[in-house]
């Protein structure tokens, strides 16, 4: 790979408030959800973020980073 480009986010959801004071955290499963090719090397990568509540059992938000990967140009 050459590079990577960070693409934005796609299925931000807001699950369930934050109060005020209460901890988060971010826990991220480096668990890939899609690869799609978009051809002369290039490759959309789509991972999942949670971000969850201190002492809560259902996450507070969720979305999917994507992430675009470029070939190295071979001459």
């Amino acid at each position: 790979m050459a590079y990577t480009l960070n693409y934005g986010l796609d299925k931000v959801r807001v699950i369930q408030p934050v109060v005020v004071g209460d901890g988060v955290r971010l826990r991220d499963r480096i668990s890939l959800l899609d690869v799609s090719d978009r051809g002369e090397g290039r490759k959309l990568f789509k991972i999942g973020h949670s971000i969850e509540i201190d002492g809560c059992d259902k996450p507070a938000g969720f979305a999917e980073y994507l992430n675009y990967v470029f070939a190295e140009q071979r001459d």
